[in-house]
């Protein structure tokens, strides 16, 4: 995730290689990789389109993250109303 102090209007970051998703949100712009070596590329492209980075956060994915995309299951949900306490 990053912050930045400006959305590009030529933003392209889905054509890069190894770049799987992503989403704008005011200046927030979330990136989900599938190669690590791809992270640098995201920011050199958000500074060439002329954008200031502010903030990166780098979130890692979890196992159970991990295997929903690759089984394309949903987490399993948990009923909490009868859980007994």
């Amino acid at each position: 995730m990053l912050s930045v102090d400006a959305i590009p209007d030529s933003l392209t970051l889905g054509e890069l290689a190894g770049v799987s998703d992503v989403a704008v949100d005011g200046r927030t712009i979330r990136v989900s990789v599938d190669e690590a070596t791809a992270k640098v590329d995201v920011i050199d492209r958000i500074r060439d389109d002329g954008a200031a980075i502010l903030d990166v956060t780098i979130e890692e994915s979890s196992l159970e993250d991990l295997f929903s995309a690759y089984t394309g299951d949903a987490p399993p949900r948990v009923d909490t109303s009868e859980v007994e306490r």
